[in-house]
């Protein structure tokens, strides 16, 4: 054992050593950088291709060292450039005279040298008669190598010498751009107007009509096969954006009496992002605040009208904090909240807030869809002097005004953590869940001398309050903050000045981030540092920028550790980080200018040589949501190949197994020393609501947002990104999901028509006294035309939209809008297939007694019941089944048939989709009839006609046999009568005795037969 002084003496140099290692790596560590002349957003650099390498302090002399296959152009130089011919990893190590540096690149044989170069106009067209506007594109081809300083920084207007050189050559071999819509994983076509080669810029020029809303991703392809030296053309990634905020207010221009905002002048800058939007973002400065809508290539002062500030009795500008929503731009003002509309720029005060009494505005992180959860989204919160109450924004009410509503924290929630209503609550952070309607209180809770750092989660769909199962004791000075991750199983950071902790897998994994190599968790490269900002990626980048050395560390969603990054790009002034829509991470700088920071390159050299535990990972994940109806299922796949000796498989997460039903299909291939597991993953929803009493309540609960997630099992930093499929389903109606009758498209609509008495009915069933004149409703579009013969069933399909879905085969009902009676169904309960009584209208009308329900209300999804079982709590009668059934589907053997005597019946149908596991949807339509063939002399006729009919016939036909006897008998006597004077004329005797009569009749009507003959 050592002495004590002995002990003390040791730890006392041992602290001088480690300050004395600590102060020259802090001032030299990274004393050089890559050049820019590369793919800010590429992982490595090109074999055989030069790129830059700089000394930052141009003052010292340097010299550079490199392995084979490398070289450097010249070893002395403040600014070289390097060039490696093989592929692999390769130290650059930079020596001065007090430091030694050294930084490993990773190298790639890639044909790609090339890159398209894209300038997006927005033209005016006009065809004469209309005005419209019509995207204009330049493109062409740059070579990186040999490209003008303009080029390299994005400010060209035409191609420099070099590139219009290569650009001919390509157009000489048959290259040519194609625009396409950049989507996750497949991309679609955009269809050009025209493209044309100018030879005089050496650029093609292509015009494209396409709409969009705010912001688009494009990407710019060409032929793979076309290549100029043996270099290709990489694709080329380009962000359009239009202003979101199209009316905004330019006082110096306008001679307006206003005051320009800025931010604390002692406080730090900060950079807001429209979560959906990245082209739109908000950057406060101590001196002004700027509005960018394009993608921070141009800004826009705001301001605040004088009378505007009367009225609300602002007595500072100093914008605190601000907050973005589809909507509205929210900022902090003297504890105040004020929202510019986007449609006209003015801003006005949010009401339902405590006067001035605000001191924190938060927004959204992560962008979310309008999904059948959210409906009636939150996208922003704020909080203030009153440690239990937070409000919500819920946007425009009814009166198109901004609101906020207050809600107070459950203090029951904290007596798991041992305490009671009394104590004292304080709100660090509060941030949204994604992508549920959920959101996180971070609060720090004390009574007497217990305190506690805790998290509350709070609902703001059901109103229901949880929290995460843990809390910490060891809570430092200082404020927190909080944010959520984009993750299957509930995910978040938070951090104080300078750690940063993570909470994974619903809060069952839970510590404090430490820095690889380091074995502390305490960041910065000074005491003074803070974390600045933090800020997360699409594709699950963790970036931590300190202030104010500027120092970079780097994570990975589910990771537990940071790597140190380079940060020689941030050197010199303060920067601020962000990532645009295509996952690139860029520094802006207290004047505004914006340059790409080379994440992916930097991080691969900085896990070298630590090895990815497999060699590819793909999915077929292509929508941001995915909208699944109740009827449908969806089908994921994703494969994973990893070597053999290695144990690896891929993870179905999903944020709530309770909704969904799922099904995992494997398959696997092996290759030399590899495998290959092919996942596919069959989800549906578990909900049933066939013959539930509470429907309305059981599917909306069954409707909701849920996370999933297929990733690899054994995963780290040194993977390439994506390393994970994150899908966003929404169980419940798809937009714009309708149904739709074939109909014809052109025709001659009636405005009104008549419909007899005889084909109406009152409630009681009896025949109406009088007819009925009715308008046709031309929203339903021309009626179908069909033979009063014929039987008749509609033809419907199911429509997102434009898009045809399917032919809707589910069990539908109908009714005539207008109560016409005349027409029945072609099968009885029976011949469909009851085993007991189906429902009929006049059986579920019975059971309303209020005449104003509508009729979706008596007879629908929510109080269906078929028939194909027998129902023993429903005895039937023999004759039961022989009723009419009339439930109809595009499938069964039911149809309609018609029973009218007008040559001009037609009727408007509703028709009802009545199942209720088909879909989450209300499927109701409307369609007309008109039925063809008629006319008075074949028109069928009613019962009292057929009688009438009948009985004057059996009258015509007694008449027409009595009237034929009467007729005979006369003739005969006639007959007789001239036969009898005859033979008196001719002295012949008269018949004597009844026995000798008819012989002498009959001998005296062949002798008159005869002489009538004769004469």
């Amino acid at each position: 054992m050592y002495p004590v002084k002995v002990k003390r003496f040791l730890i006392y140099w041992m602290l001088i050593i480690y300050l004395l290692i600590s102060v020259v790596v802090v001032r030299h560590l990274y004393a050089f950088r890559i050049g820019k002349n590369f793919e800010a957003d590429a992982d490595h650099l090109t074999s055989g291709k030069d790129f830059l390498v700089e000394i930052l302090d141009h003052t010292k002399e340097a010299e550079w060292k490199v392995s084979h296959p490398c070289s450097v152009q010249n070893k002395s130089a403040a600014v070289t450039s390097v060039n490696c011919v093989g592929a692999g990893f390769y130290p650059i190590s930079s020596i001065t005279e007090d430091a030694n540096e050294t930084q490993f690149i990773q190298v790639r044989e890639s044909p790609l040298c090339y890159n398209w170069y894209i300038i997006a106009t927005l033209n005016q067209r006009s065809n004469g008669t209309t005005a419209h506007k019509v995207w204009v594109f330049q493109v062409w081809v740059v070579d990186p190598q040999h490209a003008s300083a303009d080029e390299i920084q994005n400010k060209a207007q035409q191609p420099s010498k070099p590139s219009r050189i290569v650009t001919q050559n390509m157009k000489k071999r048959g290259q040519i751009p194609t625009l396409l819509l950049k989507r996750r994983k497949r991309d679609q076509h955009l269809h050009s107007q025209s493209i044309t080669y100018n030879s005089n810029t050496g650029a093609w020029v292509i015009e494209v009509n396409m709409q969009f809303q705010y912001e688009i991703l494009l990407v710019v392809k060409g032929k793979p096969e076309v290549a100029v030296n043996g270099c290709l053309v990489r694709d080329t990634s380009l962000i359009l954006s239009l202003p979101k905020f199209i009316n905004m207010l330019h006082p110096p221009l306008t001679g307006m009496d206003a005051e320009k905002l800025h931010g604390d002048l002692e406080g730090r800058p900060q950079l807001i992002q429209d979560p959906c939007t990245s082209s739109v973002a908000l950057l406060v400065q101590s001196d002004v605040v700027s509005l960018t809508q394009d993608n921070f290539k141009s800004f826009s002062t705001l301001y605040l009208l004088k009378q505007f500030i009367l009225d609300n009795s602002l007595s500072s500008l100093v914008v605190l904090r601000a907050a973005f929503t589809p909507t509205d731009l929210l900022l902090l003002i003297d504890g105040a909240i004020i929202a510019m509309d986007k449609d006209t720029g003015i801003f006005k005060a949010v009401p339902g807030l405590p006067p001035a009494s605000m001191k924190l505005l938060k927004g959204r992180h992560h962008c979310m869809p309008s999904t059948v959860e959210q409906l009636n989204i939150i996208h922003a919160v704020a909080w203030g002097a009153d440690s239990q109450a937070f409000y919500l924004y819920y946007g425009k009410d009814t009166t198109s005004s901004s609101i906020f509503k207050q809600v107070m924290i459950l203090m029951e929630l904290l007596q798991p953590f041992g305490f009671n209503n009394n104590a004292n609550v304080n709100i660090h952070d509060i941030a949204f869940d994604c992508p549920s309607g959920k959101l996180g209180v971070l609060a720090n809770v004390t009574q007497d001398v217990s305190h506690a750092l805790v998290i509350l989660v709070y609902n703001t769909v059901t109103n229901e309050w949880t929290n995460l199962p843990y809390w910490i004791d060891d809570v430092q000075d200082g404020v927190y903050s909080m944010m959520f991750l984009n993750t299957a199983e509930s995910a978040l950071l938070f951090w104080n000045s300078n750690q940063i902790y993570y909470s994974y897998q619903n809060g069952f994994d839970v510590g404090t981030m430490e820095v690889l190599s380091c074995n502390t968790s305490v960041l910065g490269s000074t005491p003074d540092d803070i974390i600045r900002q933090v800020l997360v990626s699409d594709h699950g980048d963790i970036v931590i920028l300190m202030y104010p050395s500027n120092t970079l560390y780097y994570s990975r969603i589910n990771q537990h550790h940071l790597i140190k990054l380079s940060a020689n790009e941030l050197q010199g002034v303060q920067h601020l980080l962000f990532f645009d829509s295509l996952g690139r991470l860029n520094s802006i700088t207290n004047n505004s200018s914006v340059s790409p920071y080379p994440l992916a390159l930097h991080v691969a050299g900085s896990v070298y040589p630590e090895v990815c535990k497999y060699r590819h990972f793909d999915h077929n994940s292509t929508a941001d949501v995915y909208y699944l109806d109740l009827a449908r299922q969806l089908s994921l796949s994703a494969s994973l190949t990893y070597p053999l000796y290695y144990f690896n498989t891929i993870k179905v997460l999903s944020s709530s197994n309770k909704l969904l039903k799922q099904q995992v299909v494997d398959k696997f291939e092996y290759y030399q020393g590899w495998q290959t597991l092919n996942r596919t993953l069959i989800i549906k929803s578990r909900a049933s609501l066939y013959g539930v009493d509470d429907y309305t309540q059981q599917k909306e609960g069954a409707m909701a947002d849920v996370i999933l997630e297929m990733k690899p099992e054994m995963t780290d930093m040194s993977c390439k990104l994506p390393d994970a499929m994150t899908v966003h389903v929404s169980l419940g109606c798809p937009p714009g999901r309708h149904l739709q009758v074939h109909k014809p498209t052109q025709c001659q609509m009636r405005a009104n028509y008549t419909i007899p008495r005889s084909a109406l009915q009152n409630e009681g069933g009896s025949v109406s006294t009088s007819s009925k004149e009715v308008l046709y409703n031309q929203d339903i579009g021309c009626p179908i035309k069909t033979h009063y013969k014929d039987t008749f069933l509609p033809a419907i399909d199911l429509y997102d939209g434009d898009v045809l879905i399917e032919e809707m085969a589910a069990n539908y009902i109908l009714w005539e809008v207008h109560g016409r009676s005349d027409y029945s169904y072609t099968a009885t309960m029976q011949q469909a297939g009851c085993q007991s009584r189906a429902q009929t209208w006049e059986k579920m009308q019975q059971s309303f007694n209020d005449g104003e329900q509508p009729q979706e209300g008596i007879w629908g999804p929510h109080n269906y019941r078929h028939c194909f079982f027998e129902n023993m709590t429903t005895p039937r009668g023999d004759d039961d089944l022989l009723q009419p059934y009339e439930i109809l589907n595009s499938t069964g053997v039911n149809k309609i048939v018609w029973d009218t005597w007008r040559n001009d019946s037609i009727y408007q149908f509703t028709v009802l989709v009545i199942d209720p596991q088909y879909s989450f949807c209300h499927l109701q339509t409307s369609f007309g009839v008109s039925l063809i063939g008629l006319n008075p002399s074949d028109a069928p006729t009613t019962t009292i006609m057929r009688l009438s009919i009948g009985l004057f016939a059996i009258l015509t036909l007694s008449l027409a046999f009595v009237s034929y006897f009467i007729f005979r008998k006369k003739h005969i006597e006639e007959h007789e009568l001239y036969f009898a004077q005859d033979d008196e004329e001719n002295g012949e005797p008269g018949p004597s005795g009844d026995d000798v009569a008819p012989s002498i009749n009959v001998f005296n009507v062949a002798r008159k037969r005869h002489k009538w003959a004769a004469e």
